[in-house]
């Protein structure tokens, strides 16, 4: 077993600014180590499955951002032996997400809520299909009103631009920016734009604007109005990036969110107005995380069996009946330009009165409860490394991952309830090879 820890400004920082740099050294550093120990001694290449469990919630989800890119490419170094698995978000009740189908002059708005006293910058990307035309073929208006101040309109078709949003006094707390972003980490211009809409608002906490060393953006609703000067039908994707706090870090980012007056309907399972109306564009849809759009990497989501294994260990996955898992309320969910959904998905949660899974703690002999899709990744990495490892007397010498992918799912039996939010099937608590994993 190998393990890297990122350094924890890296953790904190949810919106993962500077996650690229430091998550793709230590990849390259578990990979030079397993080649380093294959050929010390002189054994075949060892299969690695990498378990990542960060994520962010806005960039293209295509495979086209660098991190995305990057990690296939050094996936793809290693000739077929290694997997990356990754969460696949948690935020499908966050309202960070929205969908938009326009014609000819169509418009819709949102509200975006920027929250106060947030001590970090809050930003929104829009991203449209691809285009393999001039820059001039997406043809939009995106007009931006702040709470205080004059409203601005970003026209696109005179290709990318950038622009500052001055507040009042002409100090500026925003930047709009157009762009074209190309479809690999090379930038090679060959290859099919895809245009997309950034949206940077400076922090709202009071105090760094007393301190001078930056003007705070107003806190409260951003009106966002998206028009289509086109003559063919746009489709529009909306994320807001992850800018919260973690449990145990500083007080510092505060979720920003979408909503709108027609935004909430009433919840069946929880009897209040919290679920999303379908008339609406904002939706839980479309939510899976940045990093989800990679070719070598399996996403995971979470699922919740209603209770029946908390009071029994002894109960199997395939005792259960595929509609008595459905997806955590949390997981995110699909379609992503690269995908319809995660890979797969593994039990997590049981019910509302038994969230999550108790885990060794820090300190010795205590443990902590953990939730979430980041836990949801580890039960595959684990279910992966039983599989192969009971395999390892069968494996061919050049045996690739994706051909042991296909005999693990084929072995895997049950399904959950929403293809786009917990994919193919649910992973098993046991697997065939468990008894001679554990001998």
């Amino acid at each position: 077993m190998f393990g890297v820890q990122l350094p924890s400004s890296v953790t904190e920082d949810t919106s993962s600014q500077n996650l690229a740099t430091y998550a793709l050294e230590g990849l390259r550093q578990i990979m030079d180590w397993a080649d380093a120990h294959a050929k010390r001694n002189n054994t075949l290449p060892i299969p690695l499955i990498v378990n990542f469990s960060y994520g962010f919630q806005a960039g293209p989800k295509d495979g086209r951002s660098y991190i995305e890119s990057e990690i296939d490419r050094l996936v793809n170094a290693r000739e077929g032996h290694t997997v990356v698995v990754l969460p696949a978000g948690n935020s499908f009740e966050d309202r960070t997400s929205a969908y938009m189908i326009l014609n000819k002059d169509d418009e819709e708005s949102l509200s975006w809520v920027v929250q106060p006293d947030d001590k970090t910058e809050s930003f929104v990307e829009i991203w449209f299909p691809i285009t393999e035309h001039e820059e001039a073929s997406l043809d939009v208006e995106l007009t931006i009103k702040p709470p205080v101040g004059e409203s601005f309109t970003l026209r696109t078709e005179r290709g990318p631009s950038a622009h500052v949003l001055p507040a009042p006094n002409g100090a500026p707390i925003a930047g709009i920016y157009y762009n074209l972003t190309y479809s690999d980490a090379l930038q090679d211009e060959t290859t099919p734009k895809r245009p997309n809409i950034l949206l940077a608002v400076n922090r709202t906490n009071a105090r760094d604007a007393l301190s001078g060393s930056v003007t705070a953006a107003p806190a409260g609703r951003w009106e966002l109005t998206l028009k289509n000067k086109r003559t063919e039908t746009l489709e529009a994707t909306w994320s807001v990036q992850r800018d919260d706090t973690l449990s145990g870090y500083r007080a510092s980012g505060r979720q920003s969110f979408f909503d709108r007056r027609d935004a909430s309907d009433r919840s069946g399972k929880t009897a209040d107005y919290s679920a999303l109306a379908e008339t609406c564009p904002i939706t839980g849809r479309y939510s899976m995380s940045a990093l989800s759009g990679g070719e070598m990497t399996l996403t995971v989501g979470a699922a919740d069996d209603g209770a029946l294994h908390a009071t029994s260990e002894n109960v199997h996955v395939s005792d259960i009946a595929d509609q008595q898992v459905h997806p955590s309320r949390y997981t995110a969910s699909g379609p992503i330009p690269s995908s319809i959904g995660p890979a797969c998905g593994a039990i997590v949660d049981h019910g509302p009165a038994f969230p999550g899974i108790y885990a060794a703690g820090v300190k010795s002999g205590s443990s902590s409860l953990l939730d979430g899709t980041s836990v949801a990744a580890p039960k595959l990495t684990r279910a992966l490394a039983q599989f192969l490892f009971g395999r390892l007397s069968e494996l061919r010498p050049h045996a690739k991952f994706e051909d042991e992918w296909k005999a693990f799912v084929s072995q895997q039996t049950k399904r959950g309830r929403d293809k786009d939010r917990l994919g193919n099937f649910l992973v098993a608590r046991d697997f065939p090879d468990q008894e001679r994993f554990k001998s």
